[in-house]
C-alpha cells in the first residue's frame, strides 16, 4: 500500500509538468493579443479623434465665411432701403449694389416686394410676379422684425433655377409691414466654396438651416439642396448644444460619417462638415490586418513550441514509467525501495546496499560490500561524515533516525547530493548492532537551487541593465531599487538618486498629478496607471518621460511596493513641436488667401470714414443754426424752446460720439497690432496721475501692482487700460473714497493653467451680474445717462481689443459693492502677419 502511494504521489507530480508547460505557453500568446488588440483599439480612436479636430477647424472657418456673407448681405440691403426710401418705385436695387463699395455682387434677382407681395422695385419681369404665397413674404408679415430670413430653396418662378431666398422686412413709419427686400443667391455660391475642401468622396459639407432644409450640400463633387433633415441626429443634438461632433448614419444616403458642425451666432444656420467612416476606417483597418497577422504567427510559433515540447515530455514520462514497471518486477525486499539504502556495520564497513544506491552512485554491490562507506562521500563532508557516525554510535538512547544532507561521489566523478537519514539498530542488549542508512538523491532538487539562483541573477542583471528605466518604489515615495538606464536618464548616480524622494524628480508643475494617481492607485483597487510627465534632469534640463506605475500585492492582496517603468519621450515631444512649426507654415497659408478679406476690410474702413465725414456736415449745421437761434431770439424762446434746443444740442452731441465710437471700433478691428513689451503698471500709474490732475477735489485710493509686465500693442492696450480704469473712476464718483485695485493673479480664473490675469477693481455702484450679457455690447448701458456718463462702446472696444491680443475679459460685480474687470492676453506670434498689398495678385 505504501508502495502504491508513493508511485501515486510521483504521478501526481509528473502531470503538473504539461500543465505548467500549457501555462507557460498561453500566457506570451495571451500577452501578445493584449498587446495587438490594444493597439489596435488606440489607432482607430485616435483617427477619429483626429478626424473631428480636422472636420471642427473646418467647420469654423466655413462659417466664418457664412457669417461674413450674411453681413455683407445685410449692408447691400441697407443700401437698397435707403434708396427705396428716397426714390420710391423709381429705385433701382442693382444700382444700389453697384454704388457700394461693399455691396455683395452675387444676387441672382435683388427686388423690392410691396404689401401685396408684387415688385415695387427691381428688374423686368416677362410674367407677372407676386410673392404673397412665398414663405418668406408670409413670415415678414407675421412676424415684426429686421432680421434676415434665409428661406429654404426654392424654384424661382422668373429665373427658372433653385435659389436661396433671403429676404428682411420693410416697416412703415407707424412700425407696420411696408413690404420686404428679396435677394436671391444660388446654392452654387455656397457649394463653390465648400469644393475648395477635401473631405474624401463620400465627404459632404453642409449648410443646414435650423428649420431642417438643407441650403446647400455637397458631397464628394456633387451638390445637392433642399432635403429635410430634421428628423436627423444633427439637429437634435444641436439644440443642446451649439457646436460639438457625433457619429450618425446620414438621413439622407444612409452612409457613416464623422459629423463636425458650428451654429452661426446671427442667423438660425449651422455648418456642418462630415467625412465618411469608411475612408477615415479604410488604413486603419489595413494596420489592424497586418497586426493581426502579426500576432496569429506568433501564437502559431509558439503553440508549435508548447506542442513539441509536450510530446518530449509524454515521451520521458512514458520511459521513466517503462523503467520503473521493469524495476518493480526484480524488487525484492530492500531493493523495492524507492531511495538507496545501506546497512553499515559500527565500524563503517559497508554490509549491504540495494540496487537505488547502486544506481545512484554508479557501484556495483560488490563496490560498496566489504568497503568503508566513507570512500564513496566526497572528501570535503567526509570528516563531518564520520563525526555523524560517531555521534550516533557512543549515543545509544538516539536509536531514532537522524538527517544530514551530503555530497557523494558517482564512479564517474561526478556530484550526487544526497539526503541522507541514519538510524541505529541496537541488540537485546542495547548495545550498537549496525547502522540504516536511506539516501533520497536530491541532486535534481540542488540544481533547480541553483537554476533558480541564476534565475534571480540574470533577472537582477535584466533590471539593472534594460534600455528603459526601472524602479521598485515603497509606498511612502522612497525607493527600494533603480536601475542604471533610470539613472543615466536623469544624470544622477544610483547613491545620489536613492537618496530623493520619487515624487521629487517630477517638476513642480506635475507633481500634484503624479502624487494623486499614486494615491489613486494604492486605494482604487486598480492595477496600474500611465501617464506623461516631466523629470528635472540634474544639469537642469527638461526630460519628458512616459511612466507606467504598478503596484505589487501581498498574499492577502494588500500593497506592498511599487514598480515603475520610466520611458525618455524627449524626442516625441520635440517631434511635436515641429508638428507645431508645420502648422504655423499652414497658418502662413492662410494668411495669404485672407488678402482679399483684408482688402474688403480696408474697404469697409474708407467707407465708414466717409460717412461719418458726411455726417459731420449736418450735424455741424444743426449745431450752429441752434446756437444762432439761441443767440438771436434769446428771451423769446420761452422755457419751452430753450429746452428744445438745448434737447437738440444734446441729441447732435450724443450722435457724433456715437459717430466717433463706431470710427474707433472699426480703427480698432483694421490696425495693425505691433507686439511690443509694455509695461501696464507704467501706463496705469499715468492714467490714474491724469484723472486725479482733471479731479483734485477726489478722495482717491488707488494701488498699482508693479512689474505688470506684457507682450502686445501699446497704443491697443493703452485704449483698454483708459477705458477699464476709466469706468472704475467713473461709477466711484459717488462714493465717499474711490478705491481702485489695479493688479494680477495666477490662475484662479482661467481653470489652473498658469496663465497671469489682470484686473481692475473698484468698489463704486456695481452691477446686477444678470445682465452681464449685454455688458460688453456695443452702446450698451446698464446705468442711466442720468445716473454715469458715457457712450456705451468703452467696454465694447476693451473686449474687441483683448480678443485681438489672443485673450478674453469677464466681469464679476455685485450691486453697490462695486466690480472687478479681468482679463487675459495671448502669446505673441512667432511671426507676426504682414498686410497685404492691395496690388498684389
Amino acid at each position: 500500500m505504501r508502495l502504491k502511494a508513493l508511485m501515486g504521489s510521483v504521478l501526481a507530480r509528473l502531470n503538473l509538468v504539461p500543465l505548467v508547460v500549457v501555462l507557460t505557453s498561453l500566457a506570451p500568446i495571451g500577452m501578445i493579443w493584449h498587446v495587438t488588440l490594444e493597439r489596435a483599439a488606440y489607432e482607430e480612436s485616435e483617427a477619429v479623434r483626429q478626424e473631428f479636430l480636422n472636420n471642427a477647424n473646418l467647420a469654423a472657418g466655413i462659417e466664418q465665411h457664412t457669417n461674413l456673407t450674411l453681413k455683407n448681405i445685410e449692408q447691400t440691403f441697407n443700401l437698397v432701403e435707403a434708396d427705396y426710401r428716397a426714390l420710391g418705385s423709381q429705385a433701382n436695387p442693382a444700382q444700389s449694389v453697384a454704388r457700394g463699395a461693399g455691396s455683395f455682387k452675387h444676387f441672382t434677382y435683388l427686388a423690392v416686394i410691396d404689401t401685396l407681395g408684387r415688385v415695387s422695385a427691381g428688374p423686368d419681369s416677362p410674367v407677372p410676379v407676386n410673392a404673397s404665397d412665398r414663405v418668406y413674404f408670409k413670415h415678414h408679415k407675421a412676424v415684426n422684425d429686421s432680421a434676415l430670413f434665409i428661406a429654404p430653396p426654392a424654384f424661382g418662378r422668373v429665373s427658372g433655377r433653385w435659389s436661396i431666398h433671403i429676404t428682411r422686412r420693410l416697416n412703415a413709419a407707424d412700425g407696420s409691414f411696408a413690404g420686404l427686400i428679396v435677394g436671391a443667391v444660388e446654392p452654387a455660391y455656397f457649394a463653390n466654396f465648400y469644393l475648395q475642401t477635401d473631405v474624401g468622396e463620400q465627404g459632404t459639407v453642409a449648410l443646414v438651416g435650423l428649420d431642417g432644409f438643407v441650403r446647400a450640400r455637397r458631397t464628394g463633387k456633387q451638390v445637392s439642396l433642399g432635403q429635410n433633415v430634421i428628423k436627423g441626429e444633427l439637429l437634435t443634438m444641436q439644440r443642446t448644444r451649439p457646436e460639438g461632433s457625433l457619429v450618425t448614419d446620414s438621413v439622407i444616403d444612409q452612409v457613416t460619417r464623422y459629423i463636425s458642425y458650428k451654429t452661426l451666432a446671427d442667423y438660425p444656420l449651422v455648418v456642418a462638415v462630415a467625412t465618411a467612416q469608411q475612408e477615415v476606417m479604410t488604413p486603419v483597418k489595413a494596420r489592424r490586418d497586418t497586426y493581426y497577422m502579426a500576432a496569429s504567427v506568433a501564437t502559431a510559433t509558439l503553440l508549435a513550441m508548447g506542442g513539441i515540447l509536450l510530446w518530449l515530455l509524454h515521451r520521458q514520462q512514458v520511459l521513466q514509467m517503462a523503467a520503473r514497471k521493469s524495476e518493480a518486477l526484480q524488487r525484492a525486499t530492500f531493493n523495492l525501495a524507492a531511495v538507496g539504502i545501506a546497512h553499515i556495520s559500527v565500524d563503517g564497513t559497508c554490509i549491504d546496499v540495494n540496487g537505488k544506491l547502486c544506481d545512484m552512485l554508479g557501484h556495483a554491490r560488490d563496490g560498496f560490500i566489504g568497503h568503508p562507506v566513507y570512500a564513496h562521500v566526497h572528501p570535503e563532508d567526509r570528516d563531518g561524515y564520520q563525526l555523524f557516525f560517531e555521534s550516533l554510535r557512543t549515543s545509544p538512547e538516539q536509536s531514532r533516525p537522524d538527517t544530514v544532507e551530503i555530497r557523494y561521489l558517482h564512479r564517474n566523478g561526478s556530484v550526487v547530493w544526497g539526503l541522507c537519514s541514519v538510524a541505529l539498530v541496537l541488540q537485546v542488549d542495547d548495545s550498537a548492532s549496525y547502522f540504516i542508512a536511506s539516501v533520497l538523491d536530491v541532486t535534481e532538487r540542488r540544481q533547480v537551487e541553483l537554476s533558480l539562483r541564476e534565475r534571480d541573477r540574470q533577472l537582477a542583471a535584466s533590471f539593472d541593465y534594460s534600455g528603459i528605466g526601472m524602479a521598485l518604489i515603497r509606498l511612502d515615495g522612497s525607493w527600494l531599487k533603480v536601475n542604471r538606464a533610470l539613472c543615466r536618464m536623469i544624470g544622477y548616480t544610483e547613491a545620489a538618486l536613492l537618496a530623493i524622494p520619487f515624487h521629487d524628480l517630477t517638476l513642480e508643475a506635475d507633481r500634484a498629478a503624479s502624487v494623486r494617481q499614486c494615491g489613486e492607485l494604492l486605494t482604487s483597487g486598480r492595477e496600474q496607471f500611465q501617464t506623461e510627465l516631466r523629470y528635472r534632469h540634474r544639469q537642469g534640463r527638461i526630460v519628458w518621460v512616459s511612466l507606467t506605475v504598478s503596484v505589487v500585492r501581498d498574499d492577502e492582496g494588500q500593497p506592498a511596493h511599487l514598480v515603475a517603468h520610466v520611458q525618455d519621450i524627449t524626442r516625441n515631444k520635440q517631434a511635436e513641436e515641429e508638428i507645431v512649426q508645420l502648422n504655423a507654415r499652414l497658418e502662413e497659408r492662410v494668411r495669404q488667401r485672407t488678402g482679399q478679406l483684408q482688402i474688403a476690410t480696408r474697404e469697409l474702413t474708407d467707407f465708414s470714414y466717409s460717412m461719418a465725414h458726411d455726417l459731420r456736415q449736418p450735424l455741424s449745421s444743426i449745431m450752429g443754426f441752434s446756437e444762432l437761434l439761441t443767440r438771436e431770439l434769446g428771451q423769446q424762446l420761452g422755457e419751452r424752446g430753450e429746452h428744445c434746443l438745448t434737447r437738440i444740442k444734446a441729441g447732435v452731441q450724443q450722435i457724433g460720439e456715437s459717430t466717433d465710437a463706431l470710427l474707433l471700433l472699426v480703427r480698432l478691428s483694421t490696425l495693425q497690432l505691433r507686439w511690443e513689451k509694455v509695461d501696464l503698471s507704467q501706463m496705469a500709474q499715468g492714467l490714474v496721475a491724469r484723472r486725479a490732475r482733471l479731479e483734485p477735489q477726489r478722495d482717491a485710493r488707488v494701488q498699482i501692482q508693479q512689474g505688470l509686465e506684457v507682450t502686445g500693442d501699446p497704443t491697443l492696450l493703452s485704449v483698454v487700460m483708459d477705458n477699464l480704469i476709466s469706468n472704475a473712476w467713473k461709477f466711484s464718483s459717488r462714493m465717499d473714497k474711490t478705491i481702485i485695485e489695479i493688479g494680477s493673479e495666477i490662475g484662479s480664473q482661467t481653470g489652473g493653467d498658469n496663465r497671469p490675469v489682470y484686473f481692475v477693481r473698484d468698489q463704486g455702484a456695481g452691477f446686477d451680474m444678470a445682465y452681464i450679457e449685454k455688458l460688453f455690447g456695443n452702446f450698451q448701458r446698464l446705468h442711466s445717462p442720468s445716473e454715469f456718463e458715457g457712450t456705451g462702446i468703452g467696454l465694447a472696444s476693451a473686449q474687441r481689443i483683448i480678443m485681438r491680443h489672443g485673450g478674453r475679459i469677464w466681469a464679476r460685480s455685485e450691486p453697490g459693492k462695486g466690480a472687478t474687470f479681468y482679463f487675459t492676453l495671448g502669446d505673441a506670434p512667432l511671426q507676426p502677419l504682414q498686410p497685404v498689398n492691395e496690388e498684389s495678385p
